[in-house]
């Protein structure tokens, strides 16, 4: 990991919750991904309302198939080609079903908590922005802790024929953090790991290399700590969905 990056204090990354849409307000981040696509957005009549409703339906089933293990459901929110980009996983949305349910049957156990999804609509083409709050269990020297990140994610969904279907899935990583299950407990993490990790992202990493791995642990992904790397997301999410038909 390049250390030329200024990592925010914990304060600041807070911050970046609280002020909403993309995170720190007056740090080069679009306060809205409409922002991004040059306009505050349309008046909604009946039918837009519609198609967004369809659209809200995917994005929370496919959160709520996979806190369930509904897997049927979960895979059925997908198209066969898209793309899962996020802390632990880069591959298709069927795979991602896949090893989501290889984990749960190995024990893994995560939910979702969820805001307001935020919708933007071009023809057969859509974007998702949700806030979300992910709480997770795992183990650490022995000692069970919790996990709990917050984030936002950003989808991108199409209309092939009838239906709504996801085809890309990233994430906006804000802040996480770990604590003892039993508040009795003492958590011993190694510093050297923390440090080489991004601080939007700390604790997953950390739960990524306890499962999968050294190798596995991303240092690219949208985070407050790189604004840049939101504003490209959003950036070029805008562009495709410009190129809607």
């Amino acid at each position: 990991m390049s250390d030329h990056h200024d990592k925010p204090t914990p304060a600041l990354m807070r911050r970046a919750v609280l002020a909403g849409g993309a995170g720190l307000a007056g740090a080069g981040l679009a306060a809205h991904p409409a922002a991004a696509a040059g306009h505050s957005g349309p008046a909604v009549g009946l039918k837009d309302l519609t198609v967004q409703k369809e659209i809200e339906n995917v994005v929370l089933t496919e959160r709520w198939a996979r806190d369930m293990a509904q897997w049927d459901v979960m895979a059925a929110q997908f198209h066969p080609d898209s793309l899962v980009d996020i802390s632990w996983i880069r591959t298709s949305g069927p795979e991602f079903v896949r090893l989501s349910r290889q984990s749960f049957d190995g024990g893994g156990r995560s939910c979702h908590v969820l805001s307001p999804v935020l919708i933007q609509v071009n023809g057969d083409r859509a974007t998702a922005d949700t806030g979300v709050v992910i709480a997770g269990r795992m183990s650490v020297g022995g000692v069970g802790v919790f996990l709990t990140a917050y984030s936002r994610i950003v989808e991108r969904l199409e209309k092939r024929g009838r239906d709504w279907r996801i085809s890309e899935l990233k994430c906006v990583y804000q802040f996480d953090y770990l604590t003892p299950e039993n508040p009795g407990d003492t958590v011993e993490l190694d510093p050297g790991r923390l440090a080489r990790y991004r601080p939007s992202y700390s604790a997953l990493s950390y739960w990524v290399e306890e499962t999968r791995g050294a190798a596995a642990v991303r240092d690219d992904l949208p985070g407050v700590d790189r604004p840049d790397t939101i504003n490209d997301l959003y950036r070029a999410n805008a562009a495709w969905l410009a190129r809607g038909d």
